[in-house]
């Protein structure tokens, strides 16, 4: 039976609840969410505007930001950036793992995420795989889909959740999330 609900999770589970309490959080850590040829696009822009809004003044936090969004994020908090794109497309799975070797390295254990909010779900399992709970912010809504970007299944929620279904039983099957 848990199998089974956790089947229809993958199906049917879209969007995300915020959870805890933002004063909480002792670093930021955030996944891109698609891309264009020569810049971040509307969606990690977005990304990295929200983190910029959450952690500036004096209370800021380490940003352990996938590349995409760390070379958009404007104020100056200590930055590590995961995943560049050079590295080509890496699945969010092995970016979690990177953040997480990071979060270790620095000593930090109560992240903050910001990401597109229909990336959420599958995110918040992948750390949990590792035991740690995120904190998750109340206005992630506020990240757009982006119709330009060259990853086709982040330009649009039906092309989205199509794909994501998909992964989400392949990580399920490989114990990934």
């Amino acid at each position: 039976m848990e199998k089974l609900l956790f089947f229809l999770k993958c199906l049917f589970c879209w969007g995300y609840k915020p959870t805890g309490k933002i004063e909480k959080g002792d670093c930021i850590v955030t996944l891109s969410f698609g891309r264009h040829k020569r810049n971040s696009g509307s969606s990690n822009i977005a990304i990295s505007q929200l983190i910029d809004q959450s952690n500036s003044g004096k209370n800021t936090v380490p940003v352990i930001a996938q590349f995409e969004v760390a070379e958009q994020v404007m104020h100056g908090v200590v930055m590590h950036r995961v995943g560049q794109w050079r590295d080509g497309y890496l699945p969010s799975w092995k970016v979690v793992d990177k953040i997480i070797a990071k979060m270790r390295e620095l000593g930090v254990s109560r992240p903050i995420l910001y990401a597109h909010p229909d990336h959420v779900w599958r995110i918040k399992r992948h750390f949990l795989r590792h035991q740690i709970e995120l904190i998750i912010p109340d206005n992630l809504s506020e990240v757009p889909y982006d119709r330009y970007s060259v990853q086709w299944w982040t330009r649009g929620p039906i092309r989205w959740r199509l794909r994501e279904i998909l992964v989400r039983l392949y990580c399920w099957r490989k114990n990934l999330i």
